[in-house]
């Protein structure tokens, strides 16, 4: 039998573009496969939550990156200085947790689901340019896990100093 109550979104935003951060990507199997969440929590200071939070939606990807995939058009956003000499992005390599803590540009559209739930859906993903913006180069994105977690920590304890500037 099922609920006939309605869910409710957890947070919900207008409709609009962006500043965004990843902060957590998390795998999970189902019916279809392979299910990649991605966590992004909206940075725009008109967002900030009374408590200091930002609010966060979650985008679910196929693992695929092949050309025009939703996963690789986030991982592009999330870092688009990442070329290989001819060009192309070897995105297929890129480790998602070295993406963890980087800015794109989102843009949310609220939508009803089947169930007539409206939710914000990030839609699409563009890569930030501002000066702030932190770069990766190709042996960072490639590397393995013990220096990835070294570098992570320090940018995570730069990040939380940073968040905590009074500007």
């Amino acid at each position: 039998m099922q609920n006939s109550k309605k869910l409710k979104p957890q947070q919900r935003v207008k409709d609009g573009f962006y500043n965004a951060r990843l902060v957590d990507q998390r795998f999970t199997k189902n019916t279809m496969g392979t299910r990649i969440h991605w966590v992004f929590e909206l940075t725009d200071k008109e967002l900030r939550q009374p408590d200091g939070s930002h609010p966060t939606l979650i985008r679910t990807t196929s693992p695929s990156m092949n050309e025009g995939a939703k996963r690789r058009e986030i991982a592009e956003a999330l870092n688009p200085k990442l070329k290989d000499l001819f060009g192309a992005t070897p995105l297929e390599e890129v480790r998602g947790i070295s993406l963890i803590g980087k800015t794109c540009k989102v843009h949310v559209v609220n939508s009803p689901n089947k169930n007539g739930v409206v939710f914000s859906n990030l839609e699409a993903f563009f890569p930030c340019y501002h000066k702030q913006q932190q770069q990766l180069d190709i042996a960072e994105m490639l590397a393995p896990i013990s220096v990835m977690d070294k570098k992570l920590a320090a940018k995570k304890a730069a990040n939380e100093m940073e968040d905590s500037l009074p500007f």
